[in-house]
């Protein structure tokens, strides 16, 4: 969190219209003092929750950017979403046991007894 932050809720928030957020900074000897101003309702119409903490994250990820300056990695953590293990392909047998009747001894020691096609990167 920056130093010297100031976050207000208010009824309505006005930059030329109404807006869901405003972010503000001012600088003073030397420091940056910021003020995020939210918004509890946009045009009439009553801002939920949901609303006005995305409306916070956006100011608040500015006001970061502004301080200690934009992210040079992001991962995003998706809890609602369930997750799809994507795998490089199937496990194929390459080298199979030899027939007991050939001694343990392989006749042909590059047979497969499977082979798998590869599209576009990935076995089918």
């Amino acid at each position: 969190m920056p130093e010297h932050l100031a976050i207000i809720a208010q009824r309505f928030v006005f930059d030329g219209h109404q807006v869901s957020g405003l972010l503000r900074a001012f600088e003073a000897d030397g420091q940056r003092r910021y003020v995020i101003q939210l918004a509890l309702s946009v045009d009439g119409r009553d801002v939920n929750n949901a609303e006005l903490v995305a409306a916070l994250r956006f100011q608040l990820a500015a006001a970061m950017a502004d301080t200690i300056g934009e992210p040079v990695l992001s991962i995003a953590l998706d809890l609602e979403r369930p997750t799809s293990f994507r795998t490089g392909g199937s496990i194929v047998e390459l080298r199979p046991q030899p027939p007991v009747a050939s001694n343990g001894h392989d006749p042909d020691p590059f047979a497969l007894s499977r082979v798998t096609d590869y599209h576009g990167g990935e076995a089918s």
